[in-house]
């Protein structure tokens, strides 16, 4: 049984060893503490009707609201919760397979990059943006009857 807080706190010890989040689509975010398996939920009203397609660099969720393409980052260890723009990702996530961020939205090279899903597509490619940009970086990568290229 998770361990509930109504206060919208993160668990004791969040931040200072692995954790694994588990989002839905109502508005509480679950952790589980991979030490001892415990779960914690936690409501984090800024989720609701999103989905959240990762956790990176510890505190950053990649979130994302399918109906309208909504896509941005959230940190939920500040308080007010930190909310970065991303560009609307417009791109059906079942062809999506990775999601990464090259350093943290505080530093001016922040990248997000997703890599295409090589079983659904004919093509491979790459997304990539930073924050405050209008639109995702499409590089496709196809295989030529000569070799390979980006």
């Amino acid at each position: 049984m998770a361990a509930k807080s109504d206060d919208h706190s993160l668990p004791p010890g969040f931040g200072t060893r692995p954790w694994l989040v588990q989002g839905s689509r109502g508005d509480t975010l679950t952790f589980v503490d991979v030490s001892d398996l415990s779960l914690h939920e936690t409501v984090v009203p800024e989720v609701r009707g999103k989905t959240c397609l990762g956790c990176m660099h510890g505190d950053w969720l990649l979130m994302l609201d399918e109906s309208t393409a909504d896509c941005f980052l959230l940190r939920i260890t500040t308080n007010p919760r930190t909310k970065v723009q991303l560009p609307p990702l417009r791109q059906p996530l079942e062809f999506l397979s990775t999601c990464e961020m090259l350093e943290s939205p505080e530093s001016p090279n922040c990248t997000v990059v997703f890599s295409s899903s090589a079983e659904e597509e004919e093509e491979s490619y790459l997304l990539h943006c930073h924050p405050g940009e209008e639109e995702w970086t499409k590089l496709v990568y196809s295989k030529e009857e000569t070799g390979t290229s980006w």
